[in-house]
């Protein structure tokens, strides 16, 4: 065990090394390697530390939280992560910082899951040095560390799959086995409904396949009920998105993000592209090539790990295809790719609901990672025995890693395919606001609800990053938020937003003071046009106004709402 412990430690090294400087700034910096960085890194701390104090607090208030305000269920128009709590919710209620609680669970959970890969391929090839091939494949992917888990730390929380993968790979599971598997899966079907379709459908395939062979049909059965009550147990959590879709007949509309029915049934996918789970490295592609010729050579050999070659190439082929949209085009023509998702499309429609069905790959890099393990095994298996193999073995090690980073950081282009740009050396960070910010003890003194600007209509990207830095700063003062960001707004969210985008007119305040019972505005004079500026610093001159200003640093000014003055 303590030798197990020391891999683990090594990857956490590994990663800290990788993402230099965010453990140093963890506490108050959050990753900005993508633009959606900006807003959903923020959104999920938000909602994580939420969740985390509600929990402790009032569990049976959890699904309103105070954003959109006065909306109820605004937990389940977004992401909630449920699954990360495990990992964030300790360090969030000891300390209270939302970024070093999401930070600790990015990289904790990350090198943990590196970890189970490693310890995985180990158990199957009795080679530490593929264990380590497979979890430096997981590293080496631009998905975990350099675009979406950073901007929802939730989907770092991935370690629970490759053991669920494991453990069905055994044929014939005993009963412990199979309430293990049902434990592992609604631990990882909570992290995300994305994940949990990922994990679910390979499965389900695996026993259907079993189902189909009259040798595994009885054992099969087992695996059935067990994900059958694992789906139940799961959705229970996610009851409340159906709830929000019940009372949101256009929700499909009310987004800032590619809807499907839209362009989404008719999306570009490609397996190097950006935001593909199943982006590996073209060096870890050519050691799977090479594996898997050296593996069909040696298909006589009683070593060979069939089962486990076989295995994870189900979840690499399985978990690559359901993260192509349906109606993806074949090429560049017209003609559908015919995937099973396509052809069901036309009888079930709910299909098209899935908007980013290309975060279900992540089923498929965990096929690709162990597959490269094996790859690799198969690889220095023919080097013969005595000392000179494991010194041979290691430098292969070393080099087929070496060039796994070198590809990631110089953005490695060959065969004209899309070019992926390269890393920055140093990690890409933002600073989120502080609990110790003079502001905070301001916006902590007042009570009722709050609205932060600039917002306007159409709601855009700028409006996304100040209602999910508005919901981080509400971690800190608890207070109702007029605006907020999530995957989805509330039908009635616009006509507030076009109510805020005039201020500071009376008339508009008076309105959404009526409807909200607002009692403070917050103004980001850095946001805002000239003649918005110009506008608010009248409001500052006049005594008679609705809006008296009680707060004003070098970026931001607070006013009380008072739609009772003359």
């Amino acid at each position: 065990m303590p030798y197990r412990l020391t891999w683990l430690a090594a990857y956490l090294i590994a990663l800290v090394w990788i993402t230099w400087p965010l453990a140093m700034k963890s506490a108050t910096h959050l990753p900005k390697v993508q633009i959606a960085c900006i807003q959903d890194a923020p959104l999920i701390s938000w909602s994580l530390a939420y969740q985390s104090k509600k929990l402790v607090t009032e569990p049976s208030d959890l699904p309103h939280p105070p954003v959109f305000h006065p909306t109820r269920n605004g937990l389940f128009y977004g992401e909630a992560g449920f699954g990360a709590l495990p990992f964030f919710a300790p360090v969030f209620l000891v300390t209270q910082n939302p970024a070093l609680a999401a930070n600790m669970t990015f990289l904790v959970a990350t090198a943990a899951t590196a970890w189970i890969l490693h310890l995985i391929v180990f158990h199957w090839t009795s080679s530490a040095l593929s264990g380590l091939i497979a979890g430096g494949t997981y590293l080496s992917s631009r998905w975990v560390l350099w675009e979406w888990p950073p901007c929802a730390s939730n989907y770092a929380v991935l370690c629970f799959l490759p053991i669920a993968i494991a453990l069905a790979a055994q044929p014939h599971p005993t009963r412990r086995r199979l309430f293990l598997l049902g434990g592992v899966v609604v631990a990882q079907g909570l992290v995300s409904s994305y994940i949990a379709i990922a994990v679910l459908l390979p499965l389900f395939g695996v026993a259907l396949i079993r189902f189909a062979r009259r040798s595994t049909r009885r054992a099969s059965i087992g695996l059935l009920v067990t994900l059958t009550a694992a789906s139940a147990i799961v959705a229970v959590p996610y009851l409340g998105y159906l709830v929000v879709r019940a009372n949101e007949p256009l929700l499909r509309e009310q987004t800032l993000w590619t809807v499907a029915g839209n362009t989404l049934g008719r999306d570009t996918w490609h397996f190097f592209g950006s935001m593909s789970p199943v982006a590996i490295t073209f060096t870890t592609t050519a050691l799977i090539l090479l594996g898997g010729l050296l593996r069909i050579a040696q298909s006589r050999d009683p070593n060979h790990n069939g089962g486990a070659w076989r295995h994870a190439a189900y979840w690499a082929i399985v978990g690559t295809m359901i993260s192509m949209p349906a109606g993806i085009l074949l090429f560049s023509t017209e003609t559908p790719a015919p995937l099973p998702q396509t052809l069901l499309a036309d009888w079930l429609p709910a299909i098209r609901v899935v908007r980013a069905p290309i975060r279900l790959g992540v089923a498929g890099l965990f096929g690709l990672c162990l597959l490269a393990g094996l790859s690799f095994s198969v690889c220095i298996r023919t080097l013969g025995e005595g000392r000179s193999r494991q010194m041979v073995a290691g430098l292969m090690a070393a080099i087929v890693l070496s060039a796994m980073a070198t590809e990631r950081a110089l953005g490695v282009n060959p065969f004209g395919l899309p070019r992926i740009r390269a890393i920055n050396r140093k990690y890409p960070m933002m600073e989120m606001p502080s609990a110790t910010e003079p502001l905070m003890a301001h916006l902590g003194e007042a009570e009722g609800p709050l609205l932060e600007l600039p917002c306007a209509l159409p709601i855009d990207l700028l409006h996304a990053s100040v209602g999910s830095r508005a919901m981080y700063r509400s971690v800190f003062h608890n207070r109702p938020l007029i605006n907020g960001y999530s995957g989805y707004w509330p039908r009635d969210y616009p006509a507030r937003v076009k109510l805020a985008a005039a201020f500071p007119n009376r008339e508009a305040v008076a309105q959404l003071q009526r409807s909200t019972s607002l009692t403070q505005v917050l103004v980001d004079r850095q946001l805002i046009t000239e003649s918005q500026r110009a506008q608010w610093e009248e409001v500052k001159r006049q005594d008679s106004s609705s809006l008296r200003l009680v707060y004003e640093d070098d970026r931001y000014s607070l006013f009380d709402v008072s739609p009772n003055r003359p």
